[in-house]
């Protein structure tokens, strides 16, 4: 009798420590492939895609920059740009928002004003 009420205290403490230690929602951010071309006049680009996101950390990879310099951030379904602008120079880099409420966001983009400039980019977006 005492071994059954043993087994019964050890499962109830090892769910309480499960409990007591959550399991995470999510194991990983999602990762979406992002691309496009800004404006070689400088005019703010809103992207149309948008795309969710449970709280946490948010941060974007430029991998492929414009000729001059990229400035990205995150808008809301308001249309208000919810994130400060991250800025990547020469090639690109990897750069983070920090943490970033629930919602649905959409990339804002610009680049440095320059006529005849590449204006293709391409990165990896983490939400």
């Amino acid at each position: 009798m005492q071994t059954t009420n043993l087994k019964k205290a050890l499962a109830a403490a090892a769910v309480s420590g499960i409990l007591a230690f959550g399991v995470p929602l999510s194991a990983q951010a999602a990762t979406y492939d992002v691309w496009g071309q800004l404006n070689t006049g400088g005019a703010l680009i809103q992207y149309s895609t948008f795309r969710s996101h449970l709280a946490g950390n948010a941060s974007l990879r430029i991998y492929n920059n414009v000729g001059t310099y990229s400035r990205f951030g995150l808008r809301g379904t308001d249309g208000e740009q919810k994130t400060s602008s991250l800025q990547y120079n020469g090639s690109g880099g990897d750069q983070s928002w920090g943490w970033v409420a629930t919602g649905s966001y959409a990339l804002n983009g610009r680049m440095g004003a320059q006529r005849g400039a590449d204006n293709y980019w391409a990165g990896t977006l983490n939400l």
